[in-house]
């Protein structure tokens, strides 16, 4: 959608989507669209689908993105929307996507693109990918005008399918190896130990680093045996000796090999 890393797709790992933009216009606007399109949609009825001449009387707008074939040759057919709109509501839009490019952005001109609630004013976008097949859309939206207790309210929204998100991130983004869910294990000595690694354990964590402990005051094995079924990568082990000289021993459970360290050292480790 863009070349800069940041990109709003590129940002939750969605890379090679494609923007697509146009434009609802204003209230006069959409009532010359809609008055335009039902008398040109009319006289080809009969190629259209049973639905699609259901919203010549209902919703003429959403025969414009209907899927079926016959409906989307008749709509190719059509003149472009922008002829029954307004020189100010070309030239908003113009504007619009001038800053889009100023920015570094892609966006695709597609006068087909519709979004069906009436409440959309001026520009509507949706963002696809080639990896979900037909069904390309990821996210859509766009300037909202309503009224709300009797004040007009304009404002910009979207939605965002997260399972087609999730479906793309796998199509895309190459899996990353498993990260242990617990990156170190406190394994107390006695219950003084135990009540220090409750603060260590809060310290461990306000920095980001997974931890957990055993808070039932069992015996050092069962604590080593609960480090390796939760797959910690190192142990910290504390007793009465450790405390007293303000020191850690920290043990590497895929080597064997143990540090004795101080504090400042052990929150270097783990940083």
């Amino acid at each position: 959608m863009r070349g800069a890393a940041n990109g709003p797709s590129e940002g939750v790992g969605l890379e090679g989507c494609r923007l697509f933009l146009n434009t609802r216009g204003d209230e006069e606007d959409q009532r010359r669209l809609r008055e335009g399109l039902t008398e040109q949609l009319r006289a080809h009825a009969e190629g259209l689908c049973e639905e699609c001449r259901r919203r010549l009387d209902t919703n003429v707008l959403r025969v414009l993105d209907c899927k079926q074939a016959r409906c989307r040759a008749v709509v190719e057919g059509l003149p472009p929307q922008a002829e029954c709109m307004s020189a100010a509501t070309r030239a908003y839009f113009d504007t619009v996507v001038d800053l889009l490019r100023h920015m570094g952005y892609t966006p695709e001109i597609n006068p087909r693109l519709v979004r069906g609630l009436d409440y959309y004013a001026h520009t509507v976008w949706e963002i696809t990918h080639p990896a979900l097949g037909a069904q390309d859309a990821v996210a859509g939206g766009g300037r909202y005008k309503v009224d709300l207790f009797g004040r007009t309210v304009t404002g910009v929204g979207f939605a965002m399918g997260l399972e087609r998100v999730l479906m793309v991130r796998a199509a895309v983004v190459p899996p990353e190896p498993d990260a242990p869910l617990v990156r170190v294990w406190l394994v107390s000595m006695g219950e003084a130990a135990l009540k220090a690694n409750l603060l260590l354990q809060q310290t461990l964590r306000a920095r980001g680093v997974s931890c957990a402990m055993d808070l039932r005051g069992r015996g050092a094995k069962a604590q080593m045996r609960a480090a390796n079924r939760a797959g910690a990568p190192f142990v910290v082990v504390r007793g009465d000796n450790e405390l007293a000289a303000g020191r850690y021993t920290v043990k590497d459970m895929q080597t064997g090999e143990q540090a004795d360290m101080a504090l400042e050292a052990l929150l270097d480790k783990f940083a």
